[in-house]
């Protein structure tokens, strides 16, 4: 019998982690308040009321509740009026719909690479990709980090490109004194289950363009228009209910309570773990005044842990009693990523041939640990960090 628990050894943990997501009395009332209403349906007053509060959170002036966040990116890059055949670049490292959006709209996503720092897209190969048929860009602001704002706007405004921040991670993030989402033309957020704020499903779009909101509101309502002056387009029905709304004023209350201590939680948790040789927290970029947490990674050094595969080193922390999530890895790399040429004729790249190799490491170089685990306390926090120190004490079990 060894040590470690996967060899037979007593577990670090086996206390439960923090649930998520977090529910109370005021999530029931709410829905009970819609489902008694008989006010079922969309564009009803507890959208409209969710919709107005998170986009003065984000700071703009206007908010689109849609029915998911890739909906979202899709209703955006229309909104925006990306045509067939158009570019759109996109980090190489991010959920798959950041990228299947672009070829929803008939425009082909271009990969480029990621900055090791943040694992957020690179500004220096964005620029690098732009070509004459390059008109946007999605900046995904990426597991506990943010896109560097500063240079993307500047490069966007030098080619005349625009900007989709998917935010998707990172709700409640501050660059500079700019919340995430209402930095480029358009924010894109996601309320799925495992989203740092939640309703099981639902997106929202944010932008101060109010031509900008009526076309997302136009393209998510079955091509309905609110002004006189708007034009009808082809839309369709992406709309969010109001028991999705109902859940997420809920959720919106308590957000930044919640948030602040997964904030504390992570600072002390990078301050133990940059103690070990061979874990490397993300770097903290000053400019980054708050960050939201969608999960907490941290590099892995193989050669100071006798070579053994991240896959490993995950099986032994489980056995351990620590959550961890893998990360996606690139896109072009997934499964999921069929792009048939008899669909999609449009796509003159060769997916197959993509290259980014930041992105392509990353997932073996990688310890990920789901946002909920840092709801909880420090104590949490010193099991995590345990448990490492414990995998790599006795690495020898693990050859």
């Amino acid at each position: 019998m060894g040590k470690l628990a996967i060899n037979g050894g007593i577990p670090v943990r086996e206390k439960e982690w923090p649930k998520w997501p977090v529910v109370g009395e005021r999530e029931v009332d709410l829905i009970t308040e819609v489902t008694k209403s008989g006010n079922w349906s969309f564009a009803g007053p507890k959208e409209l009321e969710f919709a107005k509060k998170f986009a003065s959170y984000c700071g703009v002036k206007y908010g689109e509740c849609i029915g998911n966040g890739t909906e979202t990116l899709e209703i955006a890059l229309k909104a925006l009026g990306i045509l067939p055949g158009d570019e759109v670049i996109v980090p190489a490292l991010t959920w798959i719909a950041t990228a299947s959006s672009v070829l929803m709209v008939n425009a082909v996503p271009v990969f480029v690479d990621i900055d090791p720092d943040t694992y957020c897209i690179d500004p220096d190969k964005v620029k690098e990709a732009i070509t004459e048929k390059t008109k946007a860009i999605i900046p995904v602001h990426l597991f506990g980090c943010m896109a560097d704002m500063d240079r993307i706007m500047e490069i966007a405004k030098k080619h005349n490109l625009a900007v989709i921040e998917d935010c998707a991670h990172t709700h409640g993030s501050i660059w500079k004194d700019k919340k995430a989402g209402s930095i480029g033309n358009i924010g894109s957020f996601s309320f799925q289950q495992s989203k740092v704020m939640t309703s099981g499903e639902g997106g929202i779009v944010v932008t101060d363009d109010e031509e900008l909101a009526e076309r997302c509101f136009s393209y998510k309502n079955c091509g309905r228009i609110r002004k006189e002056t708007s034009q009808n387009v082809l839309g369709w029905n992406y709309r969010m209910t109001e028991f999705q709304a109902a859940i997420l004023l809920a959720q919106l209350e308590r957000f930044d309570e919640i948030n602040a201590r997964k904030t504390e939680n992570a600072k002390y948790l990078s301050q133990k773990l940059s103690q070990i040789e061979g874990i490397e927290p993300m770097k903290n970029d000053p400019r980054v005044t708050r960050q939201t947490y969608y999960c907490y990674i941290c590099r892995y050094d193989s050669s100071q842990f006798k070579d053994v595969s991240i896959r490993r080193i995950r099986e032994a922390l489980t056995k351990e009693g620590i959550l961890h999530w893998g990360l996606y890895g690139p896109v072009y790399k997934s499964p999921l990523w069929a792009v048939n040429e008899k669909e999609f004729p449009f796509v003159n790249i060769d997916y197959n041939k993509t290259r980014c190799p930041v992105a392509d490491a990353s997932d073996e170089k990688t310890l990920s640990f789901p946002h909920y685990v840092l709801g909880g306390t420090k104590k949490d926090m010193d099991d995590i960090v345990e448990a490492i120190v414990k995998v790599k004490k006795n690495i020898e079990e693990l050859l």
